[in-house]
């Protein structure tokens, strides 16, 4: 099984979409992710491997989970006490993790911009935001430690340029060239991309 991790804003949802292209199962048809990929609307992520409002866990396992874990750290999952990584470890092997990163400036960028409407954040400024952050990666490093040893995704290095996406996510599943560099192709629709870097 695959994991997809990372803190918001960090390209976990795009990695999800082109995981999807290569014919992986990720939970979700197809409809629905195109149905994200070439939204008008300022994409806000999603895709997640998630629960149903009464807190329980779909059954079946995809072979792709997508999973941002600070939200195990605190509000709704909190206080439905779920525990995401003792669920992913009961169900099945967990055979590689990809942790999304990006730079902390347009990391801190993005973060205030999605929420820029929010009540909950709108006294919030970057050096706030910045020590967030860096509490939820050392959270999510933390939650981490006893499993495989992530490979680092940096985004948007992944969404423009293919030979450091190949190589960091496609050799290392041995998927052959032609058939990433079509998947890939395809995920960073124009409309997706823009909206993920230039809206957050």
């Amino acid at each position: 099984m695959v994991l997809i991790t990372g803190i918001q804003r960090s390209g976990t949802t795009f990695l999800l979409i082109l995981f999807h292209k290569l014919g992986f199962d990720t939970g979700y048809s197809t409809k629905e992710v195109d149905s994200l990929i070439g939204s008008k609307k300022n994409i806000v992520g999603g895709l997640e491997w998630f629960n149903d409002q009464k807190g329980a866990f779909s059954k079946k396992l995809p072979a792709v989970v997508k999973h941002p874990f600070e939200f195990a750290l605190g509000g709704w999952w909190r206080k439905r006490r779920i525990n995401v990584l003792e669920e992913l470890k009961r169900r099945g092997v967990i055979e590689h993790i990809f942790l999304c990163v990006r730079d902390t400036k347009s990391h801190i960028q993005s973060f205030v911009f999605r929420f820029k409407d929010d009540y909950r954040h709108a006294d919030q400024d970057a050096d706030s935001v910045q020590h967030q952050l860096a509490r939820r990666t050392r959270a999510l490093k933390s939650l981490l430690k006893d499993f495989p040893t992530p490979i680092k995704v940096k985004f948007p290095d992944s969404v423009f340029d293919f030979d450091y996406a190949y190589s960091t996510i496609g050799v290392p599943l041995n998927i052959p060239m032609d058939k990433f560099k079509k998947a890939w192709k395809e995920a960073r629709n124009k409309r997706h991309v823009h909206h993920r870097l230039d809206n957050g």
